[in-house]
């Protein structure tokens, strides 16, 4: 199964990627890597604005791209490197990532003793999640302008 995600750096005890502290004197865009062959397992340790650790099934480091970021000390864009592994990730995460997040963030605020509760309005926010990304997805694909979407939305929320 392919995959590619983040990981915490205690959560690779035998990966001895370098310190973020190296990582930043080097400056944004630096990375380390480290690659377990038996498994094909690829381990990229990218600092940007902090450190992040990357690991893969079939996403490397290679080709390194130069992207433009903006500095806010400089109040300028700025070249960074980065690797094909934070493009791959950045291409496929917001699905979950963005569900999780949002269902974090908006926990059912109730407290019962019945756990079913619980499940039925956990299915509930999840619904309304999901279809307020679906819509948001709908949107983008539409090229619709933000004026639009307002007044689709109040529309929507008048009707009901």
């Amino acid at each position: 199964i392919p995959y590619v995600g983040t990981a915490r750096q205690v959560r690779l005890p035998n990966c001895n990627l370098e310190e973020e502290k190296s990582l930043k004197k080097k400056g944004r865009g630096s990375f380390d890597i480290r690659v377990e062959t038996n498994h094909n397992i690829c381990a990229v340790k990218w600092y940007d604005s902090r450190a992040v650790t990357l690991v893969s099934s079939f996403a490397g480091p290679d080709p390194v791209q130069i992207i433009q970021c903006w500095d806010k000390a400089n109040k300028t864009y700025v070249e960074v490197e980065r690797p094909s592994i934070v493009a791959t990730y950045n291409k496929y995460t917001g699905g979950m990532d963005l569900l999780d997040s949002f269902t974090a963030k908006y926990k059912f605020p109730m407290k019962s003793r019945r756990w079913y509760v619980y499940i039925f309005w956990h299915t509930i926010i999840l619904a309304v999640i999901n279809a307020w990304l679906l819509d948001k997805r709908e949107c983008k694909a539409l090229k619709m302008a933000k004026q639009e979407i307002l007044n689709r939305r109040q529309c929507t929320v008048a009707q009901e």
